[in-house]
């Protein structure tokens, strides 16, 4: 009887507490093609009810720049503006990054667009602000076709109970592939430092980083070569690199900030296809790409064929 009422008391209290504390998840609505109508939603699973919701652009400090908007009709995502006669874009774009060869080039126009990326239980979300620069040229004999004048890229990190708890704005580098921890301690992202749209087989100035967000400290920085991806699961953050001789392999490495270790090991494409989560124990792969079936997934250990040392 006494252990019956100590179960009871236990309910009582998570219920008490689930009821003061709520239950939040982030919800987002997609429209491919207004980005006013792209909602994320901040929800109380328990009272059943939204505390807050905006659109992905709505905190964009680019969505409403005091420049002239250039009509354009290959795509309604984004928006363009006219550079031409602005003095110092530096002043009125947070995150700009300009480039090393901008001799005989100016600011021609810009073109923003927003995305978002959810962390893997819903509790966090990044909502990712960019802006790509476009030059005039000065002189007129350079022909530089594919490359930019500058990049700009601002972050905004929300918790599921609707607050923002981090803003990022590029300095160094071009942000891109954006990921979060599941605790939301750790961003990571791939980076570049390329002027050119294209690069082609350029890849000496790419590489991903993995940032403490209470610290705002960059723990890994990492040169790698051709990036395939990147991606939080879990605590853990795993990117995979392309191989120089073999486009079927892979060598993926994952992430333990909490832990300060890293796991290396060498897949297949169709490994990395039927991954299904990672944890301090390995990799969970489906047993096919056909059957994605939690039940029937195989560990794969680190203990067994990865190369394991310290983040730092």
């Amino acid at each position: 009887m006494k252990k019956f009422q100590r179960f009871l008391s236990l309910v009582a209290m998570l219920f008490f507490f689930l009821q003061a504390h709520g239950q939040y998840t982030i919800k987002f609505n997609f429209h491919p093609y207004d980005p006013d109508s792209c909602i994320v939603s901040f929800v109380d699973t328990v009272k059943n009810e939204v505390i807050q919701s905006f659109s992905l652009v709505e905190y964009s400090p680019y969505w409403n720049l005091p420049l002239q908007q250039i009509n354009h009709n290959m795509s309604k995502k984004g928006r363009r503006f006219d550079f031409q006669g602005t003095n110092s874009i530096g002043d009125i774009i947070p995150g700009l990054v300009t480039f090393e060869e901008i001799t005989n080039m100016v600011p021609s126009g810009g073109e923003t667009y927003s995305t978002m990326v959810l962390s893997k239980n819903s509790q966090y979300i990044i909502i990712i602000h960019y802006m790509l620069i476009w030059p005039n040229y000065t002189n007129q004999k350079n022909d530089y076709n594919s490359k930019l004048y500058g990049r700009a890229t601002v972050l905004h990190i929300y918790n599921s109970r609707g607050e923002l708890i981090k803003t990022y704005e590029s300095s160094d580098v071009n942000i891109m592939q954006e990921s979060i921890t599941d605790n939301g301690k750790y961003l990571a992202y791939t980076f570049d430092q390329n002027q050119d749209m294209i690069y082609g087989d350029d890849w000496k100035k790419t590489g991903f980083r993995i940032v403490d967000i209470d610290s705002d400290s960059i723990i890994v920085h990492e040169v790698l070569g051709e990036i395939n991806g990147i991606g939080a699961r879990g605590n853990a953050i795993t990117v995979t690199l392309n191989s120089t001789d073999d486009f079927y392999t892979l060598t993926a490495i994952t992430y333990f900030p909490d832990l300060n270790l890293k796991y290396e090991i060498q897949i297949s494409r169709d490994q990395l296809n039927r991954l299904a989560g990672v944890t301090e124990e390995g990799y969970f792969f489906y047993e096919s790409s056909m059957n994605k079936n939690m039940q029937d997934a195989y560990l794969l250990r680190f203990e067994d064929g990865f190369t394991k040392s310290v983040i730092k």
